[in-house]
């Protein structure tokens, strides 16, 4: 599902408010996913806090995990010798927190509605 231009930019600034007040959940797959890159989760934390609505990929979607949440897909600027970075991003909260559920690199290039 693709949400408006409008809805992306306020997911996206309440995502960072959510992360400046209360930071990011990795949970343990996410984890293993930055460590696999070389980075760490606060690199990881400083490329989510750049995502534009040029990045977005997809979403609000219901999460196949968690059928009573979303999830929102990005796709960052490559890191250095990378593809794509694909973020995702479930809506349930862990005190607040953002939790992010997925981040590696893309095999193939996803489609970004509002790249220009």
């Amino acid at each position: 599902m693709v949400t408006t231009e409008d809805g992306v930019k306020k997911y996206l600034k309440d995502l960072k408010n959510d992360i400046k007040d209360h930071g990011v959940f990795y949970t343990l797959k996410a984890q293993d996913e930055i460590s696999h890159l070389g980075i760490n989760t606060k690199i990881a934390t400083e490329i989510i806090e750049k995502l534009e609505v040029k990045d977005y990929v997809s979403g609000p979607e219901t999460d196949r995990n968690f059928p009573k949440s979303n999830v929102w897909c990005f796709g960052s600027e490559p890191l250095t010798g990378f593809l794509e970075i694909y973020i995702k991003f479930s809506e349930r909260k862990d005190n607040q927190r953002v939790i992010c559920v997925s981040f590696h690199t893309e095999q193939s290039p996803r489609k970004h509605p509002y790249k220009k």
